[in-house]
């Protein structure tokens, strides 16, 4: 296959670009797994075609067209593979808005950092677990070819660890944590507006605006439970909709 897509099924935006999969029913793409609990998105090779080691990525092996961003990748299925229409000309400007305003959510803050010591203890499994295996790639990485990217991300990893080994030293991240959750909530509060007009993001109609909220969303309750839905009524009957989906069933229960 021709295009191959570098996913991590666990984290946050390759979930968009594997919602406009299933929508559009494309499966002559090559899905190949990076996992991000073990390092391997640092390593050479990947960061080869992803210069910040992230996930989502799509290659075009037969233009060479290299696209590290879920906006751009799901931008470009829904140009070049037939079936359902998810970016919609007339309703563009509503479109980019939302996609811009999920993104601008730090989930991976959100995800590993704690909001009190309660969260931090709650967490620690968990992010030590994660990071754990991290570490000893970006290590290993060092020791082939230490370079500066390495050194940062490597410092950036060890700072949450540090808050979670050392709780006393963990207001700063307790602060990072409430600043940013704050801004999910006002994008939270912002979005149960937006669905008084409709049954989905835009309106009547399944966008690619949905794509990129429900992954936020999905990942906001899995941090922080039904406290998302509190007073926000519109956001718990959107979730219930989108999730009976076939294209949902697919990323999520798969």
């Amino acid at each position: 296959m021709p295009v191959k897509f570098y996913s991590f099924k666990q984290a946050l935006w390759p979930r968009s670009v594997r919602l406009t999969l299933a929508e559009k029913n494309i499966t002559d793409i090559e899905v190949i797994e990076v996992n991000l609990a073990a390092g391997e998105n640092f390593s050479p090779e990947y960061l080869r075609i992803n210069k910040n080691a992230t996930v989502p990525t799509l290659v075009n092996t037969d233009t060479k067209q290299i696209l590290d961003d879920s906006t751009a990748i799901t931008e470009y299925l829904d140009a070049n593979y037939p079936g359902t229409e998810l970016y919609s000309t007339s309703d563009m400007a509503t479109i980019t808005h939302w996609i811009r305003e999920a993104h601008s959510i730090d989930g991976f803050l959100l995800v590993f950092s704690p909001s009190d010591s309660v969260e931090l203890e709650h967490k620690k499994a968990f992010v030590e677990g994660f990071f754990e295996g991290r570490v000893k790639a970006l290590a290993e990485f060092i020791q082939q070819q230490d370079t500066p990217f390495y050194r940062e991300k490597l410092q950036q990893t060890n700072s949450f660890l540090v808050a979670y080994k050392y709780p006393e030293q963990a207001q700063p991240l307790f602060d990072l944590h409430r600043a940013e959750w704050r801004k999910a909530e006002l994008f939270l509060d912002q979005l149960e507006d937006q669905l008084v007009s409709g049954p989905y993001v835009v309106g009547v109609k399944y966008t690619a605006a949905d794509v990129h909220v429900i992954p936020l969303l999905v990942h906001l309750k899995s941090i922080k439970g039904d406290v998302v839905f509190s007073g926000r009524p519109n956001l718990q009957q959107y979730l219930t909709r989108v999730s009976s989906r076939e294209s949902f069933k697919l990323v999520y229960d798969a």
